[in-house]
């Protein structure tokens, strides 16, 4: 029975991770859509200002409770590198109590393709409406 329960915890996880990552993967995509062929990160490999400003994660539901008792957490952030640019989800699930020793905490995360980096440049976004990672 444990295992049934531990399965179906996995699985409200990744779904909870690819829902989350689907929204911010479009939004992101379409900040970034003016920028094809325009230089977007600085020689160090870092997001160019007007890029990073441009580009928020919504911090109010950063924290929530769960249906079914405890509550998940999510980081959001940004991975360039001189070839493309990826975001980084990551959740993690806790509840529980320390008094009876039920207290767990399970952490799920993914990076999501957002585009191709060409000599400092935006180059290629993919598809606008698919998640790849």
């Amino acid at each position: 029975m444990m295992e049934t329960t531990r399965i179906k915890e996995v699985i409200f996880m990744e779904n909870e991770l690819l829902t989350i990552a689907n929204e911010e993967v479009k939004r992101i995509k379409a900040i970034l859509k003016p920028f094809l062929d325009k230089p977007v990160l600085k020689v160090d490999g870092s997001l160019l200002k007007k890029v990073k400003d441009l580009i928020e994660f919504n911090t109010d539901n950063r924290v929530r409770p769960l249906k079914k008792g405890g509550h998940v957490s999510l980081n959001l952030w940004l991975e360039p590198s001189i070839y493309s640019i990826w975001l980084r989800v990551k959740l993690c699930f806790s509840g529980g109590s320390y008094d009876d020793k039920t207290y767990y905490c399970m952490y799920w995360e993914n990076s999501f393709y957002i585009a191709d980096i060409e000599k400092l440049h935006l180059k290629d976004l993919g598809e606008l409406d698919k998640v790849l990672y």
